[in-house]
This record gives C-alpha cells, structure tokens and sequence, in this order.
C-alpha cells in the first residue's frame, strides 16, 4: 500500500492537522477524508511516550473493523500500534489493552464511557492527544451524540486540552456540527464535486410474474427490473427490514448471488455477507441503513433503491457507496411503486444536484444522558461538587443552554431514586449508581423481537419489532406483513399467531416504525408538482372516514393528527382513530364533520398544550416513557415492555425530569411541534369528491396481494396428511395400533368390531372422545382424520363438518380451514 499523491482534501486538511487545529472534514465518499486525518496525526504522535495517544471513534462496529484494516499497517510502518475495543472485545484482550496500551484506540461511544472510568486505562487516556470522530453526522442526529459530548468533555479534564477532528461525507448543517465538535473547530471542505448519475423510474406492474412470485403486481415490476439493471456488483437499498426480507427472498427466484443485510440479522451473517460481496462472490446485496455507512464491501458499480429514499441526506449516503474514488461518478437507479413515490423521488433528485441537505436534528439537553453523566462524573473524580459538574456539562453543545434549575431537578430526581447522595453540595454515587452506569452505557434501547406465525400453515411469517408491537399489536388487530393482511389471533411471550384477513381497512404496514421521515420541504416539492397547492388541505370523505390532504411532511403531520384526533374525541364524545403520512391525515370516527376541522385548521396556538394533556395516553407515549425510564435507572434494562407497569409509571412519574424527557424525545424525533403550529391558520381548506388516491392509500395499494387459496389449501393438505393417528377399538378397547395417513384399518383384530375410535398421535384423550369418533370413521373414513387432524377440531365440530356436501377433498379441506380459523380467533375465550 502506497501513498504517492494527495488528494484535494488531503492538501487542504494535512497541515491543518499538524497544525493541532481542531477541524470538520467533509468530502465526499473516496476522497481520504481518513488519510488527511490519520497520516499527520501519525506523524505528530509517533514520538510521543507510552499510553493511549489518539482516540478513532466510529458509530459501528462493522465500521470499526474496516478502520482497523486500513489503518493498522500504515501504523506498523511507523512502529506505532493500532487496536479496536468494542462490546465483543475479549477479556483477555482487553486485559492485555490495559497492562500494553496501544498508541491508537479505536472504539465506539459506548465503549468509551466504559474505559473513561476503568482505573487503569484512565491512566492511560492520560495521554491522548488527539481523537478522530467518524461519520460525525451519523452522531450529532441522536442521542448518542449528546453522550459523546459530555464524554469527550469528561476526557478533557483527564488529558488536559486535545485535538478533534471530525469526519463527515453529507451534512447538512455544517456549522452547527463543527460546534457540535468544540467552539474552536475549523471546517475544511473539499470543493471537489461528486458527480452523480441518479435516475427515478416508475415500474411497471408485472401481474404474470405477481403470479409466480406471490407478490403484488408493481413489487414483481420492480424485481424484474432490478434482475435487469443489476450486471455486475450493486447494492439495493431498502427503507425497512421487512422490504430488504421481502425483496431478498424473491430476488433469490429470479437470479443468483443474492444477500440481505440488515441490523437485525446476527453479526456473523452480516460480516459473510459483506465479505462475498467484497470477493465477488454474489453480485447484489439487499440492505438498510446498515450498509450506508463506509464499511468496505469492495467497488461497486450500482446502487438501486428500492422505493424513494424520502430524504436527500439518505439518497447521498447510499448511492455515494458507488463509483467509490476521487473523480469517478456515483450512479444510482430509484424504483418507485406509485405517482406520489415518484414525484418525491424526483424532488430528492433535484435538490442533490443543487446541493441542498437536511440539517441535522441535534438534541437539546436530554435529561436522561444527563443523568448518567452525572454518575459518571462521580465515578471519575469520586464526591464531586454539583458546581463542577454543572459547569463541565455546559461546555457540551448539546447543553450550552441547560439552566441551573433544570440540573438541580435531574440531580434531585436521581437522590430521589437511590443512584445519588447529596451532601450539601457534593454529589457521591451510590452502589445502585455503580451498576447502573455500566448497564446504562449504551442509549440505544434493547429491542426485543417477535416471530409472527401463520397460524395456518404454522409457518414463520416474520420478525416484528417491539415498538410496532406495543403500539398496534392486540388480539384482533390488523397489519400488512410479506404483501398480506393479517389478523392477530394469539400472542403468547414472544410469539404472535395470525391468519390471513381479507379486509384491508384499518391494517397497519409492519414496516410503518422503521420508515424514515419525509421532511417538510420535500412533502412541498410534491404537492407543487401535483398543481395541488403547498398551502392547501383537500379534504375527501367517505362514510366515517376523512382524509386530508396536507403536503407538510412525517413529522408535522403526525403532530397534526395526533392533536386533531384528541380535539375531535373530545368534541363528538368518542375516540376518533387516526392515521398520517408525510402528505395526509387520516381521521376515522363517527360524528366527524368537515367544518370541525375547518375550525381547527384556523384556529392557533392549540397543538402544543393538546399534545401534552393527550399523548400520555397514547402507546407512542408509553413506548418512549420505557426506555427513557430505563435511560434513568427506573426500570432495569434486561426487563420486557410491560404496558400496565408502563400506565402505572406514567402516573407516578408525572412532572419529573424523566416525564419531561419523554416529551423531548417525541417532540423531537417523531413531532415537529413548532411547524404543525405554523401550517395553523394559514391553509385554506376546500372539499372533494373521494378520489381513487384515498382508496389506494387505505387499502395500501401496490403492497397488498390477496393470498393464494390454492396454494394455501395444498400447505393445508400436506400438514393434516403428515400427522400419525391412534386407532383403539370401543367394543373391547384393544388399542389397534398407531398408523400414518394412507394406512386405515377397517376393524379390530382382537374383537372384529368395526366401531374404531380415532385420535391425533400424542393427543391426550380418554374412552369418551374414542366413543364420539368412533361413529365418525365409520361412516366417514379417511375424511374423518383429515377433520380430526385440524387445529381446535374435536368430534363435534369435525360432525359438523363432514355432514356438509363436498364436491371433492380440496372442497372438504376448505371448511377445515374456515373451522380452524373460527377456533383461533375465539381460543382465548376458552376455558
């Protein structure tokens, strides 16, 4: 490996660096932002002394293994050593970390608050002099990035002033980030444009291939297209990880050397993925957002996305990861499924090539990091004064507006729950605090997963997330999984059973959690576009049903709706449901009239103090309230969402920093408060005739098929024929003898009678469930198995539906199917 020229970045950067200035890097993907950084710090640390002297802080794992690799042998050749920490790290070596400290550490946010209060390598970050954050902008937009904050402050007082430099390909707003970083830090930006060749198609259904694929029509259109498109190495990036299953599995039908890859998947299966693509060993790999980031997965000729990336940021990130290197060009291919798919697509297009990108969301003053800073300032200095702490805390970004009586009140509420004591002005940790911090060192809430089973086919249909659970999943409820409707008929630990529903209306996406926010500007573009109007709300009915249209992104409109859902419900005296996109409000309920919404639309200053009295109701509320309450030390982190501990909580908690904190992160995530109340009195309101736009957007359109009742009535079949069945005479109850489908005695070889009572192999059954089948097999035979063979079908129900006239067997395995269907909805009432 050679280095023989710089790059534009890497001139403009070097002797900056060397200088000791503290700096944001930005150029885009291939361009040695890493290089600039790490060649000169090299230089300036390799005749420094013994101990850790730089810090390389990365967001992933995966992305802490490919830095290793490429910077540990430019290390070697100038005897200083390169060594990665992390969660997964051995003991031993972490042992070994701590007698031999290497010259570079790289690690993650969350590693870094272990070894900040560890008290041998406190002595060693003594000595670092300089600490390189990558991907900044991955950071600075969650709570990781407040964390990273006050931790690198907290390193400060250990190793006295160092140097930061800060990595980034896309930001927004690169003023605020270079803050972000220190008050001093310089931005060096490459001014070497990257070229972008990205085009936006609207596929084409393909209902011959729906057929074969099981898939909707413009979902087979868009595989079709992708098998074409993809020629040599290419990424297809997903919005969610129920699509990147979805399109992975039915692309493995039409080519081969096909991967997925996502967060949810085991390290080890993504790291073998990973690796085949870099040797060349598949030709695509179906991916999230866990492959936006640098990891090395070798040169790649293509990006697609599947669907729009709803973001400008996102579209950047991932097809950047193409045409990787100074002056080769990034190209992308945008499969869109619909007009208004498209029409965003195209706006994400036009705003790339003028440059323009969504700020970052940087979060003010998060009371739950705050907390657990606080007990890590006492594990570092021990009993510390609240004045020290409180100063040092305010230095950070995230916290240069925090109030002396918002620090108190935190400070207060952690005596109050045992992870404190305070003593006049200083603060001590307790023991509980001591357990607390290191199992609170990541912020990253623990999702739980859920296997969703056919109950039918008894076949695995799918993972859903905790958060989608605990929001919309009860017995009875709806969602779309795989391009089907399914309805809940049993949850039982981490196990949710379903089948198959052909009512649409009312089912929620599974992906709906995980989809990332369409920002207000892009949600204008779109509606301009349309000739709609960016000021106006249309809205259409039909029966209880009210859909407006209202382009002003994710975030305003599900503020919008949340608060018009409350006020509404007030009013009418019953709950009005509600749904929302980046470009409409759903309202459903009866007694919703058009001029109430009129009303709200023109009245001001209502949504905020709504918002606060109602969603402390909600499941979104509540979901929050459990992690942030686990941030806090409330609720331990190993325990599962419990929904009535949860209202309980809520109850209790109300008023406390830990209440106020769940406002901050939904306000800030989810909600844009502030502009739902700017869109308030300035739109006109006009009604419309219900248009074939809302009946696609309610019955979703282009994502749902209907299900296949051939090819359900043969995984039917082969399920009940694969069961053994126990035969025992009722005349003299011999016990005739276990035998598979197919073989079907016709008497008792002790008595000769021909009264045999039958039952399912391993079925605990006694004498009067044999007298009842007995009749049954007699008269019915083989037909009798196949009934008795059925989920929750005893001889009763099996009478009930051998008497009815079947035209053949097919036929007769349909009302089996209608029987298990009706047994699995009403279990639960069962004794």
């Amino acid at each position: 490996m050679g280095y023989d020229r710089e790059t534009e970045i890497q001139k403009k950067a070097i002797p900056k660096v060397l200088e000791g200035k503290d700096l944001l890097i930005i150029a885009p993907t291939g361009h040695g932002k890493t290089l600039a950084a790490v060649l000169p710090l090299f230089d300036k640390l390799s005749n420094e002394g013994r101990g850790i002297k730089m810090l390389y802080i990365c967001p992933l794992r995966a992305l802490n293994r490919d830095i290793l690799r490429r910077i540990a042998d430019l290390g070697s050749r100038l005897w200083i050593e390169v060594d990665i920490r992390h969660g997964d790290t051995e003991r031993s070596v972490r042992a070994m970390q701590a007698k031999l400290p290497p010259d570079v550490l790289i690690t993650t946010p969350e590693t870094l608050q272990a070894i900040l209060v560890g008290k041998r390598m406190r002595e060693h970050l003594k000595n670092v002099r300089a600490v390189v954050v990558d991907e900044v902008h991955e950071l600075v937009n969650s709570k990781r990035g407040s964390q990273l904050s006050v931790a690198l402050q907290r390193l400060r007082l250990l190793a006295g002033d160092f140097q930061i430099i800060g990595l980034s390909a896309t930001i927004g707003n690169k003023e605020e980030v270079a803050k972000f970083l220190s008050g001093k830090c310089e931005i060096v930006e490459s001014k070497a444009e990257r070229k972008y060749d990205v085009k936006v198609e609207l596929v084409k259904p393909d209902t011959e291939l729906a057929e074969v694929l099981f898939v909707s029509g413009r979902i087979a259109g868009a595989l079709k297209r992708i098998n074409e498109l993809v020629k040599g190495h290419a990424i297809i990036f997903t919005n969610t990880r129920e699509a990147a299953e979805l399109v992975g599995s039915k692309l493995k039908q039409l080519m081969e050397g096909v991967e997925t890859h996502h967060s949810s998947l085991s390290k080890e299966r993504r790291v073998e993925a990973e690796r085949r693509l870099k040797l060349g060993e598949i030709n695509a790999i179906v991916a999230t957002s866990s492959l936006e980031l640098g990891i090395d997965v070798g040169a790649i000729d293509l990006v697609i996305q599947f669907s729009s990336p709803r973001q400008v940021t996102k579209l950047v990130q991932r097809v950047g990861r193409s045409g990787h290197g100074v002056g080769r060009t990034a190209k992308g291919v945008v499969l869109t499924l619909n007009e208004e798919d498209y029409l965003e697509s195209l706006s994400i297009v036009k705003r790339l090539k003028k440059g323009w990108l969504e700020p970052p969301t940087i979060f003010k003053k998060p009371y739950d990091v705050l907390a657990h800073q606080i007990v890590g300032f006492c594990m570092d200095f021990g009993p510390v004064e609240k004045d020290f702490i409180f100063r040092n805390v305010r230095k950070c970004y995230p916290y240069k507006d925090l109030k002396r009586e918002e620090f108190e009140r935190v400070v207060e509420f952690l005596r109050d729950i045992g992870l404190v004591r305070i003593d006049g002005e200083v603060i001590r940790r307790t023991r509980k605090g001591l357990y607390y911090y290191f199992e609170n060192l990541s912020v990253i809430p623990d999702e739980v997963n859920y296997v969703v089973i056919d109950g039918e086919k008894n076949r695995k249909v799918g993972v859903l997330h905790q958060e989608f659970v605990v929001q919309h999943v009860g017995i009875g409820s709806k969602f779309v999984m795989s391009g089907e409707v399914w309805r809940v008929v049993d949850v039982e630990g981490r196990k949710i059973k379903v089948i198959r529903d052909k009512d649409v209306f009312g089912a929620i996406p599974s992906w709906e959690g995980e989809l990332i926010p369409v920002p207000f500007e892009i949600a204008q573009d779109v509606a301009q576009e349309k000739g709609e109007g960016k000021d106006v709300v249309w809205v259409e009915r039909k029966g209880d049903v009210l859909v407006l249209y209202c382009p002003f992104g994710s975030k305003v409109n599900l503020a919008l709706a949340q608060a018009m859902g409350a006020m509404l419900s007030q009013r009418i005296g019953r709950t009005v449901g509600v749904k929302s996109d980046p470009y409409r409000v759903v309202l459903m309920g009866r007694g919703v009239k058009e001029k109430d919404v009129k009303e709200l639309l023109k009245e001001k200053g209502w949504i905020g103090e709504v918002l606060r009295l109602s969603l402390p109701k909600s499941s979104l509320f509540h979901y929050r309230f459990w992690h942030v309450a686990q941030r806090f030390g409330v609720i331990r982190r190993e325990a599962e969402v419990n929904l009535s501990r949860v209202r309980k909580l809520v109850d209790l908690m109300k008023g406390t920093p830990l209440w106020e904190e769940v406002f901050n992160e939904v306000f800030t995530e989810k909600m844009d408060v502030g502009g739902a109340e700017r869109v308030l009195g300035r739109v006109k309101v006009k009604e419309r005739e219900w248009s074939k736009r809302s009946e696609n957007f309610l019955s979703l359109s282009g994502y749902v098929r209907m299900s296949d009742e051939r090819e359900l009535i043969d995984v039917v079949e082969k399920r009940l024929k694969s069961k053994k069945f126990r035969y025992v005479c009722t005349h003299c109850w011999y016990v005739v003898g276990t035998f598979p489908y197919g073989k079907f005695p016709e008497k008792c070889p002790k008595c000769g009678s021909k009264l045999l009572g039958v039952s399912v192999e391993k079925q605990e059954v006694g004498k009067e469930f044999y007298r009842k089948t007995a009749p049954l097999y007699l008269y019915y035979g083989k037909d009798a198995c196949l009934a008795l063979a059925g989920y929750g079908i005893g001889p009763q129900t099996a009478l009930r539906i051998l008497s009815r006239y079947h035209k053949d067997e097919r036929d007769l395995i349909k009302d089996i199917i209608e029987e298990e269907r009706r047994f699995l909805r009403t279990r639960r009432f069962w004794d």
